[in-house]
């Protein structure tokens, strides 16, 4: 065996194989295999999330995530696009001491709000202008883990780990004893999320005023007499939290706190005073299944969410509910559409909602007229994943697919799809991945246990030269 053969042998993981499939490998390895698209190519692929857009439609800033499989660690920069120059090219935002940025959004002021963790390693809340210039940070030294901006611009919303009561973020828990010795003692469940313990704080939401763009004090807490998490843990996220469109109302997804709370799936929509004046409200009390996702409408007369009817059952069909705030009325609005929606946005003249849902092969961008209900499939083939509208009413969502990674597309009120970005263009160059020539489908009985359940599969041609 050549030396060529035997690294695209390893390279390949080739170990065990039988001896005629490993005569035409090396075949293969003579050829291009060499360049071919690996597991390892695969984890280093550059990320994209959290597309954000300005409020004058000029500027697209994203989050873009590197993986370095060599040193196990993940990067995450600010990048940004100049929409209003034609064939503009993607820029990193290059931030004071090459430090990090995610989760960008813009303010009222025209700024680029955003997290960091450029001093002390703890993340806070930064602003810049739009071209990187005069960074600033705007929350204080104490740690937080999300944010999101009050409509008037006169408040920004946090989350972060605090002791159950916290009333202000400078609540922090005590450092444990160093007598401790790693002892653990638990009187109820959970215990654990994934790779971090549950020491008997809870994510909990804090209001804090900005004056002149930045937050003043250590805030308040609004959730009242509520234990719980929010973002709910281990995979919450903003989603989970919104204003009203006056910012005077907070609402959020809790699932409230217990012995049983392990096997509950009742999270509940509550609203709560932006100015803790009053404890929150359970605006879905009836439904003891999952309600989550709260967004109001750009027009305040909406509250939208998810909710699903099965308690005690997680991946149960999520439909679109609204109510209506002036007279209570509430509704399924997707009850009769046989798909199960995973996000939703608000159209800027909120007479309908983009959601996204999986549908067939595919997780494509859907539009659901909010009076009619009626659904109109938007993208074809791939998987939308975030997206953010411009004032325009355009739509740019990430799109990545069986043969492609994440990109940035744009679409327009015409139904025209644009490509900006090809973030990992040259690794791809290199790398070529095989073409899908056919995509197979089959319904299969559905299981006891689930709602409803479509396999499928694909057939992927080989690249030329080849397994």
């Amino acid at each position: 065996m050549t030396r060529r053969a035997r690294d695209c042998f390893h390279q390949k993981n080739g170990i065990g194989l039988k001896p005629a499939l490993l005569i035409l490998l090396i075949l293969g390895c003579t050829n291009a295999a060499a360049r071919a698209f690996t597991p390892r190519d695969l984890v280093s692929l550059s990320r994209v999330a959290h597309p954000a857009a300005s409020r004058d439609g000029r500027w697209l800033v994203w989050e873009q995530r590197e993986s370095d499989s060599m040193t196990n660690r993940v990067s995450r920069d600010l990048w940004r696009l100049d929409l209003a120059r034609p064939h503009a090219r993607a820029e990193k935002i290059v931030l004071p001491g090459n430090a990090h940025g995610s989760e960008p959004e813009f303010g009222l002021d025209g700024r680029l709000y955003f997290l960091s963790d450029r001093r002390a390693g703890k993340l806070a809340v930064w602003r810049i202008e739009p071209d990187g210039t005069a960074p600033e940070q705007v929350t204080g030294d104490y740690e937080i883990d999300g944010f999101r901006l009050s409509p008037r611009g006169d408040a920004i919303l946090v989350w972060a780990v605090r002791p159950v009561g916290a009333r202000t973020l400078a609540d922090v828990q005590q450092a444990p004893s160093s007598t401790s010795e790693g002892v653990r003692i638990y009187d109820q469940l959970p215990i654990r999320f994934w790779d971090e313990w549950a020491d008997g704080e809870r994510s909990q939401l804090f209001v804090i005023p900005l004056v002149r763009g930045r937050a003043e004090g250590s805030g308040h807490a609004i959730e009242g007499s509520l234990i719980g998490d929010v973002p709910a843990k281990p995979a919450g996220g903003r989603e989970e939290v919104g204003w009203s469109s006056d910012g005077r109302t907070v609402f959020f997804a809790l699932r409230e706190a217990g012995r049983i709370e392990p096997l509950s799936t009742n999270y509940d929509i509550f609203s709560a005073p932006a100015d803790g004046s009053a404890p929150p409200v359970d605006e879905t009390r009836q439904n003891e299944a999952i309600d989550t996702q709260p967004i109001v409408s750009p027009n305040g007369r909406w509250l939208a969410w998810l909710a699903s009817k099965r308690s005690g059952y997680e991946n149960d069909r999520q439909v679109l509910m609204l109510r209506e705030f002036a007279t209570s009325r509430t509704r399924a609005v997707t009850a009769d559409w046989d798909r199960s929606i995973d996000t939703l946005h608000w159209r800027s003249d909120s007479s309908a909602l983009y959601v996204t849902a999986q549908d067939g092969f595919d997780h494509p961008l859907f539009r659901v007229e909010a009076a009619s209900g009626r659904v109109t499939r938007l993208t074809g083939a791939g998987h939308v994943g975030d997206l953010t509208l411009l004032p325009s009413g355009e739509v740019i969502y990430t799109l990545d697919t069986l043969t492609a990674p994440a990109d940035l597309w744009r679409l327009d009120k015409r139904g025209n799809f644009m490509r900006l970005t090809a973030v990992n263009a040259k690794r791809l160059a290199s790398r070529p991945i095989s073409a899908v020539t056919k995509r197979l489908s089959a319904i299969r009985e559905c299981l006891p246990t689930c709602s409803h359940s479509r396999p499928f599969n694909s057939v992927a041609k080989p690249r030329e030269g080849s397994l």
